[in-house]
């Protein structure tokens, strides 16, 4: 059997003398002649492996793991201790590949012409219209989706959450997130995280919330429920040269946190799903982001009954309105000013928040009626404050309709919370007469405020 081996071995080095290394290449497109010599029964084949072969056997590796966590899904189950084997044997075979590959690539690029490309293995982004146009028509995941979506799936895992859709998106990468060194007095040393952010979806998220525009303060990729501490400040008296003195530690409480779903849907054409253009994938993130933003700021803002463990309390209602006497005059924006002046809370990230509808009344009214040319807001600000508007500020916050809410606060003190990411539910049946496919969203969130001294607000009539 050695005698046979060294024989084939001394027949291949000499038909690569007689060819010549450059021949050989020319022929066989940059094949490994060497490295897939494999032995079956009693016989020895020389198997070279041509660079499309290799990237062919990649992706049939790559498409049996698609399947196994597919089929992990429909079960909502982890992998099996079979599968999770099989899974990772196939993971080693593709780097094994994917280094062939590059070896191939290295040996062709120095002989190759210029204007000749070389076959890589594919390296594409994540698209999410390819994601929800592939599980609407029932074909395969993409290599490059099927990654994210995992990622996705174990952020929701790991954050105390359970995936309820086909599509989980991720909003943060944990592994490259940074975590800074938590320093006694150096400033800007607490506990910043740097994350990235994989889809580019957490930065417009926020950005689309009128919260961050005052200063909110945001948790994002929590694990489970999460207290917030809340003190309530130390006590001191005077007492006499030999009296004991009082206890002077506060009173500390907690403020609990807890994953909350946000859901909503989207109707997408199929036609607008056969679009590959990047203005097409970043106008369904942006639709995603609105859904999510918009029902949050309706809750916080809003008049929505609270509903223990379905939907946060809003923040007007709890915080008691200052005024509410028909329509506002100047004096009343002063009322709110003072209210949380009188909290000692007049500090941090001061702003106010109304509907566009009041914030053109007070454009256009003047602060006091007979002596003053003034407007009760001019420019971008009020009391010479930031004004900011959403229509999500809550517009009948009394019983009368058609009366609109103006908050102030320290808006450092409103906590946003977030578990995992966005999970999507692909529906291409209940519109499926329309040919639209309907997009179920789900996130999961929390707010409070932590000092609810810092705000307050009052109501106003337009006319």
């Amino acid at each position: 059997m050695k005698k046979l081996f060294c024989f084939l071995v001394v027949i291949v080095i000499a038909a690569i003398g007689m060819l010549g290394i450059d021949q050989l290449m020319d022929q066989s497109l940059a094949v490994l002649f060497i490295d897939q010599l494999f032995s079956q029964g009693d016989i020895i084949y020389l198997a070279p492996l041509t660079l499309l072969q290799l990237v062919d056997k990649r992706k049939l590796l790559m498409e049996a793991n698609e399947k196994l966590i597919k089929e992990g899904k429909k079960g909502f189950r982890d992998l099996k201790k079979d599968e999770k084997k099989t899974f990772d044997e196939n993971m080693v075979k593709i780097k094994d590949f994917d280094d062939q590959i590059k070896r191939v690539n290295s040996i062709t690029e120095q002989r190759i012409e210029p204007e000749m490309k070389v076959i890589e293995p594919e390296k594409e982004a994540f698209s999410l219209v390819r994601t929800i146009r592939n599980m609407a028509n029932k074909k395969p995941m993409h290599e490059a989706d099927a990654i994210v979506i995992k990622q996705g799936e174990d952020d929701m895992r790991a954050n105390g959450v359970s995936p309820e859709g086909d599509v989980c998106l991720p909003l943060i990468d944990h592994r490259h997130e940074k975590r800074a060194d938590i320093l006694a007095g150096t400033d800007l040393a607490g506990a910043e995280i740097v994350a990235t952010d994989v889809l580019n979806l957490l930065g417009p998220l926020r950005n689309a919330l009128v919260f961050s525009k005052v200063g909110a303060t945001y948790l994002m990729g929590l694990i489970g429920n999460v207290d917030i501490p809340k003190y309530a400040g130390s006590t001191a008296g005077w007492k006499s040269e030999v009296a004991a003195s009082d206890d002077a530690a506060g009173a500390h409480s907690e403020l609990p946190l807890s994953p909350m779903r946000i859901t909503g849907h989207l109707d997408i054409s199929k036609r607008y799903l056969i679009q590959d253009a990047a203005g097409a994938e970043e106008l369904l993130k942006t639709d995603l982001i609105a859904a999510v933003a918009g029902l949050l700021e309706d809750t916080a803002l809003g008049k929505i009954a609270v509903s223990a463990g379905v939907n946060p309390a809003g923040l007007l209602p709890d915080a008691g309105s200052t005024f509410n006497t028909g329509v506002m005059v100047y004096g009343d924006v002063i009322d709110i000013e003072a209210a949380v002046d009188a909290a000692n809370a007049l500090e941090g990230n001061l702003a106010y928040i109304t509907h566009p509808s009041l914030k053109g009344i007070m454009k256009q009214t003047v602060r006091v009626a007979t002596t003053d040319s003034r407007m009760i807001m001019e420019g971008k600000e009020l009391n010479g404050y930031p004004c900011h508007a959403t229509s999500n500020m809550a517009s009948d916050l009394s019983a009368t309709t058609n009366e609109y809410g103006l908050a102030f606060a320290n808006w450092r003190h409103l906590i946003i919370a977030q578990w995992g990411g966005i999970d999507l539910l692909v529906d291409p049946y209940t519109l499926g007469s329309e040919a639209q496919v309907r997009i179920v969203v789900n996130s999961y969130w929390d707010f409070l405020f932590r000092h609810s001294g810092a705000l307050a607000y009052g109501s106003s009539l337009l006319a």
